[in-house]
């Protein structure tokens, strides 16, 4: 039998003492509030799918590149106007239009529905990563459940709730990374596995440049074991990769990585470290305690088997699949946790610790496991004070402090007062015989108008010098646009991210008449397009 996973020091305390009842008294509190979340995340889904605008920013300019990589005109070279630049590579995009095109829904409701399914489908995986890690070491039920509570911890963790629902990139990424984790760990016995594994992460970066995380932890972990499986899974992706760029090339002039790598630059934003990262991690510290706690009792399990397999210790490594999955685990954390510095840039938010909380609640899991098999009556397992104040005291007061947090987020009952509000916008958006900027570049799209300039992405670009800030500005002067639908007052808060100084001058010279609809200011010109100079603008 294999060593169980423990969290519990050498020197043993044990739970005899404790009461099973109290100990699953801690663990039901638990599950409730979990469930608690899950009921609020399906009510926040129900709203989303039904909202017809945007609930984040990058919403709407991912609904126009999705439209424009569909139609075979993405990735275009950046012009003054149009000056539409494609974040990521093509294949979510591709994904919820070919949905929308199926079924006849509406393409951000199938853009959402995607988003909705990988985080289902990622919960899922993290479950079963939870139990294949915690092992036959113990019972099927404490592996069950532990699995259920680690898949709800993800669920909970506020990133993963707020962009579940979103049509964004991220849920996706985050699936196909787990599920070439876990097909590249089940390789170890059914080899042919390594190929399905490699298509998973390639495609993972095909939805997400980014996403190297898990096929870096899973190959530099394959290498040191099974070299050769490592290796054949690494000439399969470094294969399929490269036909993939080659093609995406090919179709789109050469255009394809300037797009995703060369206009993929953000100034240095210092502050989001402590206005972002700081909040979230403080926010879950409890379950952050807990995976540590996992890594911990994970690591010890490798060291003894190293330790005693009577051979060397690669080779007594190699042998015990479990001992493999939770060093991949283990590096695909230290991966990510190092990743978060990429959350130093403009733009960045906390949908970039999604994927690092995928591995956290799988530690947590873990770090669960023997009180879960204490109150089952299972076990009289080891403990250590420090961890049951985490399980019992801290956790519960951080969901029942997440909850509160969701209590003014919006509701069903909100969906067609919202929408009425800002109606209007769109049509006035829709009336404009000229082209027009809006921040939620939703209403754009349901005013039957293309979206052919983002502010953020330009502001970003202005500033390191290789968007032409000033050539905009003068559009602007021209009158060249119906309108501005900025969100908040122009030249505060956000606005000041978005839009660079020399366009936010501009438009307060040329667009000088300002309506409010709900948060948006409508600014809009006081004089004709000057035809001559807006000839290039369509």
């Amino acid at each position: 039998m294999m060593a169980p996973i423990d969290v519990a020091p050498p020197a043993r305390a044990y739970l005899g003492a404790v009461p099973r009842w109290l100990v699953m008294a801690g663990l039901c509190i638990i599950g409730f509030l979990l469930l608690a979340n899950l009921a609020s995340l399906l009510s926040y889904i129900y709203f989303a799918v039904h909202y017809p605008f945007q609930l984040d920013y990058g919403e709407g300019i991912v609904w126009q590149q999705a439209r424009n990589i569909w139609a075979g005109e993405g990735y275009a070279p950046l012009q003054i106007f149009p000056a539409v630049v494609y974040h990521y590579p093509p294949l979510y995009h591709l994904t919820f239009e070919a949905l929308a095109a199926l079924t006849g829904l509406d393409e951000m409701v199938a853009g959402r529905i995607v988003s909705i399914v990988s985080s289902a489908l990622s919960a899922m995986l993290v479950g079963l990563l939870t139990s294949a890690m915690i092992g036959r070491a113990e019972n099927a039920k404490t592996r069950a459940i532990c699995g259920a509570l680690a898949a709800l911890l993800f669920l909970a963790c506020f990133p993963v709730r707020m962009w579940t629902p979103l049509m964004r990139v991220d849920m996706l990424a985050v699936l196909l990374g787990a599920a070439g984790l876990w097909f590249a760990w089940r390789a170890l016995r059914r080899p042919n596995l390594i190929y399905v594994a490699s298509a998973l992460f390639v495609l993972g970066v095909y939805v997400k440049q980014i996403s190297i995380a898990p096929p870096a932890a899973a190959y530099l972990v394959l290498l040191v074991t099974h070299r050769s499986l490592a290796l054949r899974g690494l000439a399969a992706a470094i294969a399929m990769g490269l036909s993939g760029l080659v093609v995406e090339q090919w179709l789109n002039g050469g255009q394809f990585l300037q797009h995703i790598v060369g206009y993929n630059v953000n100034r240095l934003a210092l502050h989001l470290l402590w206005e972002i990262l700081l909040p979230q991690v403080m926010q879950h510290s409890a379950m952050i305690a807990l995976g540590v706690l996992g890594a911990m009792s994970g690591w010890r399990y490798v060291r003894g088997i190293a330790a005693g397999g009577g051979g060397p210790m690669r080779d007594s490594i190699a042998n015990d699949p479990k001992a493999v999955l939770i060093l991949m685990l283990i590096l695909f954390v230290a991966l990510k946790t190092i990743m978060l510095a990429a959350m130093m840039k403009s733009g960045a938010n906390a949908n970039y610790m999604i994927d690092w909380f995928s591995g956290i609640a799988i530690l947590a899991g873990v770090a669960i496991a023997p009180y879960v098999a204490f109150g089952l009556g299972e076990a009289a397992t080891a403990w250590r004070p420090a961890a049951v104040v985490i399980l019992f005291l801290a956790l519960p007061a951080q969901l029942a402090m997440m909850l509160s947090l969701y209590a003014g987020q919006p509701t069903t009952t909100t969906i067609d007062s919202l929408r009425r509000e800002k109606q209007p916008a769109v049509d006035l958006i829709a009336a404009s015989d000229r082209p027009v900027i809006a921040d939620d570049m939703t209403f754009t799209i349901r005013a039957g108008r293309k979206v052919e300039w983002e502010s953020a992405i330009t502001a970003e670009l202005g500033a390191n010098g290789v968007y032409d800030q000033k050539g905009f500005a003068r559009l602007i002067r021209a009158h060249c646009f119906g309108l501005f639908a900025v969100d908040g007052i122009l030249g505060e808060g956000v606005s000041v991210s978005r839009y660079d100084p020399v366009a936010i001058a501009a438009i307060h010279e040329a667009y000088p008449r300002a309506q409010r609809f709900a948060k948006y200011m409508l600014y809009f010109p006081d004089a004709p397009a000057d035809s001559a100079v807006c000839a290039s603008v369509r």
